[in-house]
């Protein structure tokens, strides 16, 4: 399965920085280089087409310079073609051309799946060069004491002082009960007065007309202006709706009457055309005599 672009380019990022990129390639220049982001050549990027190629070739020609190619970097006006044709060449030349079965034009949009490729190849290539290697991680061994031994008689008398304690406050909350009300739950003389049964109907004790009074001087602070905003999606729907129902409305009428004037101007021209041929047969003999005269003259 192939990996995705995006996630093949991330690994190649964080490679990069392995070779210390940051200073050995984007410092080399002035002005610098700006680091990737790790979807700089996913997809096409805003602003000059030719910058992302551009810094594509200068990125190729730095790395083949690791991997031992001696490989001059590409100017911004040298021709894409070109460029593209030389590091295809020079990626065969290092042993690469499984990696390069696509044609060299496929480089020259400077970002995509041809422009992963390449740049993960050389990257790997590089921290071969380098003498780079991943190894599996090395965890360290453990060095806390085993299980601590488990306290018998302390958890016993810890958890017995718990129990005492949870027992007489139980005893001190139903004592204090029982001496508000009394043993049999009577409570005294007007204690069930306080009591308010949860079956009973609740009542309110406000005056109706205090609540209208209230409602009527809240009310206005209750309501909210919407204020309708000119490029929002929704009031240009609503008015391209409008639109629509006045076109359809005056449709049928505008139609009849550019149908009628269609054939207004049809008849017009029509009795244009009869009083030219009747004109040019009328003065047929005159328009032959002016032509003699004029050969004369």
């Amino acid at each position: 399965m192939e990996i995705p672009v995006e996630l093949a380019l991330e690994t190649v990022t964080e490679k990069l920085k392995l070779l210390n990129y940051e200073k050995g390639f984007c410092q080399r220049k002035r002005p610098h280089w700006k680091p990737l982001h790790h979807l700089y050549f996913a997809g096409p990027q805003t602003g000059n087409p030719t910058e992302q190629f551009h810094y594509f070739a200068n990125l190729v020609a730095w790395l083949l310079g690791l991997c031992g190619k001696s490989f001059s970097a590409p100017a911004q006006h040298d021709d894409p073609n070109t460029v593209c044709t030389n590091i295809v060449v020079e990626m065969k030349g290092l042993g690469l051309k499984d990696v390069v079965n696509f044609p060299p034009a496929k480089l020259k949009q400077g970002y995509g799946d041809p422009v992963c490729r390449v740049l993960q190849s050389l990257v790997d290539q590089a921290l071969k060069a380098a003498g780079f290697a991943f190894q599996k991680p090395v965890y360290p061994a453990d060095t806390y004491n085993e299980e601590a031994q488990y306290d018998e008689e302390g958890a016993d008398g810890a958890i017995g002082d718990i129990t005492d304690e949870t027992a007489g406050f139980a005893a001190d909350e139903e004592e204090g009960k029982y001496g508000e009300y009394g043993q049999d739950g009577s409570g005294g003389a007007g204690a069930n007065d306080g009591i308010i049964d949860d079956n009973a109907m609740i009542e309110s004790t406000i005056d109706p007309q205090e609540w209208k009074l209230e409602l009527e001087r809240v009310a206005p602070q209750l309501r909210t202006m919407v204020i309708a905003d000119s490029k929002d999606w929704r009031s240009h729907l609503e008015r391209a709706k409008h639109s629509l129902d006045t076109i359809k409305k005056i449709l049928p009428e505008s139609k009849n009457n550019l149908e009628r004037i269609e054939q207004d101007i049809s008849a017009t021209l029509e009795r244009l055309e009869s009083r030219e041929e009747y004109v040019n047969s009328h003065f047929d003999l005159q328009v032959r005599e002016y032509r003699g005269v004029r050969e004369q003259l």
